[in-house]
């Protein structure tokens, strides 16, 4: 199951996930969960719920064409600079990120130039320190957010 839509809202100058966004991965073969991220073998992604990210880097405008692309990209780059994906999987996914922008609608000179920046200037150099955790709504337990990448709350 691909999610064709990411349904967030805006909290300050990052985007919360609203709903569970699914998308695929190549190679397959990578498993386990990290966070809001879940791996399958079959080289399909869930991010949760709750996930944040900051959207589309350098002077851009996010537009509804590149929500998707940007969410997956930011995932997969997190995962890179944690050393979850080893840093060799840039190429991949760039070229996921392209190949989302294009089908979700993103003129194509536009998708290419947006892949020719994150080519050249694109570096996963996420630390723990950014991975962001979503308010605590008031109806939840505390303790069942807590970041099992560190052992505690984030």
């Amino acid at each position: 199951m691909i999610s064709k839509y990411a349904f967030y809202t805006d909290v300050g100058d990052s985007k919360q996930l609203q709903s569970d966004f699914w998308f695929e991965i190549t190679p397959p073969g990578y498993h386990g969960e990290y966070g809001f991220i879940y791996f399958y073998p079959n080289g399909q992604v869930k991010v949760k719920a709750g996930f944040c990210w900051d959207g589309a880097s350098g002077p851009t405008i996010d537009t509804l064409d590149s929500v998707c692309a940007s969410l997956g990209h930011d995932v997969l780059y997190k995962l890179m600079g944690q050393r979850i994906l080893p840093s060799t999987y840039k190429d991949e996914a760039d070229q996921w990120f392209y190949l989302r922008l294009v089908n979700d609608g993103m003129v194509g000179f536009r998708a290419f130039a947006w892949f020719k920046a994150v080519r050249l200037f694109g570096i996963p150099t996420h630390s723990m320190d950014n991975f962001k955790r979503a308010p605590v709504p008031f109806y939840e337990e505390a303790e069942r957010f807590n970041n099992p990448l560190i052992g505690r709350p984030a």
